[in-house]
């Protein structure tokens, strides 16, 4: 007879569509990181494109956020 002991609460997991979808959305994220570094932008230039893009797609600001913090590490970096 196997006892298991647990400790504290179960946490849920969310679907596997949605752990996929997210992972996309980084995946698409580091690539639109990296195209931005590709071409020859000032920091404004790039700021104004993140913008425009974040506002089409309506990306949530926390993603915004990571994604212009890779951009001046990287930058910094390069």
């Amino acid at each position: 007879m196997n006892t298991t002991i647990r400790f504290g609460k179960k946490i849920s997991l969310p679907p596997t569509s949605i752990i996929k979808h997210q992972l996309r959305m980084m995946a698409a994220a580091d690539s639109l990181v990296v195209s931005l570094l590709d071409v020859n932008l000032n920091s404004h230039d790039k700021t104004i494109a993140l913008a425009k893009l974040f506002e089409d797609y309506k990306m949530p600001v926390d993603k915004s956020n990571i994604i212009m913090h890779k951009l001046r590490f990287d930058h910094q970096n390069v």
